[in-house]
């Protein structure tokens, strides 16, 4: 298995938890973080392969940023207002997809879309 590293930008502590106990399986390692600064941190510290971050912490200008800065780094974005225009523009910043905030198992499912198959962890 090829190591995969995520990081996590999350303003609902249960939600982070419920995706950290979600995907711990499937990820070599995954850091919660607090703010875009530490987001940044994490992603270039762990040389994060991918990132969930709420876009109620980071704007989409921050996801045009990482998208630019870390061009292999699969973003998916989450929000608790979701909605197709929204994801319009997340995908235009560089997102790989928007999810609903509430709406784990769509958040988990994009995340392991974006995986290679060498990547992913067996259960």
């Amino acid at each position: 298995m090829k190591p995969c590293s995520l990081v996590v930008l999350e303003k609902d502590a249960r939600i982070a938890r419920a995706l950290v106990l979600s995907l711990h399986r499937h990820v070599q390692s995954i850091s919660v973080t607090n703010s875009c600064t530490a987001l940044h941190d994490e992603i270039a510290k762990r040389r994060a392969q991918l990132a969930v971050v709420d876009l109620e912490q980071a704007c989409l200008e921050e996801i045009n940023k990482l998208h630019h800065e870390y061009p292999q780094l699969a973003i998916v974005c989450t929000h608790r207002l979701a909605d197709d225009g929204m994801w319009l523009e997340a995908l235009r910043a560089g997102a790989s997809d928007l999810c609903e905030a509430r709406d784990l198992r769509s958040i988990v499912c994009s995340v392991l879309g974006q995986m290679q198959p060498s990547q992913i962890a067996a259960a």
